[in-house]
Formats: structure tokens, C-alpha cells, sequence
């Protein structure tokens, strides 16, 4: 038996030197003027929404949440004002990042806050293909289906994207991609990468090394949607179980792995 351990960190659950803002920039930077992903979204209620019919008529506000996000929910009375305000050019569509939250508690929250807007829980489509770095982060797509705006605050520079976007004259609209989700891997890949410490290791290493997943190409690489979330790998490579707790399930875990 091989043990691996490897703990890495998501990029929204730990401070950083960079602020939401910074990263929503960062992961923004190469989306601005792209075409924005063709999607068919089912909301919490079973409705559907096309989001490449949506392009070329409206403006799309996308909002990535959680309920466990602070900042998302000093925002939500905003966010629910710009809903109940949008004009026929702005679709507003409310997006959980589907991590670390079931569908109850999207529904409870909803209630209880006193959500009307459609909301979406992503299956990792969108996160991955907006590049979803921080919650919340806002995603304004223009009339003609490109991406306009990526951000974490609610300030100016929001307001006036959204302003721009619904401004824009409804016409041609630039061809997109449909995204699709690949599959969690169930074989540890042979990939180095960088600690905290800055050194680089294989990620079957031997030890405990401790990383940051800034992109959160790991998370989608293994199919990690709450944490923690524990990988108990074979001596070939192969993923046998995944545990949401240490202690005792991981022993049983280890003791059925140590007897093949």
C-alpha cells in the first residue's frame, strides 16, 4: 500500500495577497470581448434557460454565489434590486457555484432572504468556462453575445457595464462553444505542482504537501464539489474511495486498501 496525502486549498477559501477583486480581474482578463458560453441552464424550479437564444436580444448578468459566501450575501440585496429593475435587454440570472452546497440549502436561502430571480447551481460548465476564481463574481455579456465585464464588487465599474450592455444595440451575434463537463479522472495524473512553499512535486508524491489550487484545476480535475473531501489512491495510482471525513472512515478506508 501507498499512502498519498495531499491537501490543496481552494482558491476562495483562504486569504491571499490578492483581493477578490484582483483575482475576479485576473480571471477576467483573457474573457473580455470573447464569445460567451451557449448553455442550456436548468434553474432550482425545473425551468429552463438558453442562454444562446438570450444572445443577440438581451444583456446577460450572471452572478456566481454561495450561501456560505459572505460578501455574496452583502450583496444579494443589490443583486435582487438590479432583478426586480431590469429592463426587456437584461436576463439576470443568479448562478451557485454548486460547491459545499446542496440544492435544500439553495432553496432555504432563497426563501428566506426572498430570492425571486432564476437561480441556476452550476455543474462546473460555467465555472470553468467564465473562469470562476472568487464568490460572487459578476459576468455582464452584451447584446451581441460577448463577454463585457468580470468582477467581484459591487461598485461603478459594475454599474456601468451593465449600463453599456443593455445599451448596445440588439444584431449580430459572435458564434460560441458549448461547453462540456469532463468526467472526475479516477487515476492520480502524473502532474507536478507548486506548494506554498514554492517548492514542485509530483502530485503523487510521498508526504503532505500543501497547495493552493488558484484556478481550480485540481478541484475540477478530481470532481471535488465540497470540502473536505479526502482521495484514498491505490499503489496504482487509482482513486478506490472519497471520503468527506478523517478519523475512522479513513482508517477502514487505509485497512481495506493495506489487505489487496
Amino acid at each position: 500500500m501507498r499512502l498519498i496525502a495531499l491537501a490543496v486549498v481552494l482558491w476562495s477559501a483562504v486569504a491571499s495577497a490578492s483581493t477578490g477583486q484582483d483575482r475576479a480581474t485576473a480571471a477576467g482578463r483573457d474573457l473580455i470581448g470573447q464569445p460567451a458560453p451557449r448553455l442550456t441552464l436548468s434553474t432550482i424550479d425545473g425551468r429552463r434557460i438558453d442562454l444562446g437564444s438570450l444572445y443577440g436580444k438581451k444583456a446577460v448578468y450572471l452572478k456566481f454565489w454561495a450561501t456560505w459566501c459572505v460578501p455574496c450575501r452583502e450583496q444579494m440585496p443589490h443583486f435582487e434590486r438590479t432583478f426586480e429593475t431590469a429592463g426587456p435587454n437584461l436576463a439576470v440570472i443568479a448562478v451557485n457555484a454548486g460547491f459545499s452546497d446542496s440544492l435544500d440549502e439553495v432553496r432555504d436561502y432563497r426563501r428566506t432572504v426572498g430570492l425571486h430571480m432564476p437561480i441556476v447551481i452550476d455543474d462546473g460548465r460555467l465555472a470553468d468556462a467564465l473562469h470562476l476564481r472568487v464568490t460572487p463574481q459578476h459576468v455582464v455579456i452584451g447584446r451581441d453575445g460577448r463577454i463585457l465585464y468580470v468582477g467581484h464588487l459591487v461598485d461603478d465599474a459594475l454599474t456601468q457595464a451593465l449600463a453599456r450592455a443593455q445599451a448596445e444595440p440588439a444584431g449580430a451575434v459572435a458564434p460560441g462553444a458549448s461547453p462540456r463537463a469532463a468526467p472526475p479522472v479516477d487515476h492520480v495524473p502524473a502532474r507536478r505542482i507548486a506548494t506554498l512553499d514554492g517548492q514542485s512535486v509530483a502530485l503523487d508524491a510521498a508526504g503532505a504537501p500543501l497547495a493552493l489550487d488558484e484556478t481550480g484545476e485540481l478541484f475540477r480535475t478530481f470532481g471535488v464539489r465540497e470540502v473536505p473531501q479526502i482521495l484514498v489512491v491505490d499503489r496504482d495510482g487509482r482513486i478506490v474511495e472519497r471520503l468527506s471525513s478523517a478519523g475512522a472512515p479513513l482508517e477502514k478506508a487505509l485497512a481495506r486498501l493495506a489487505k489487496r
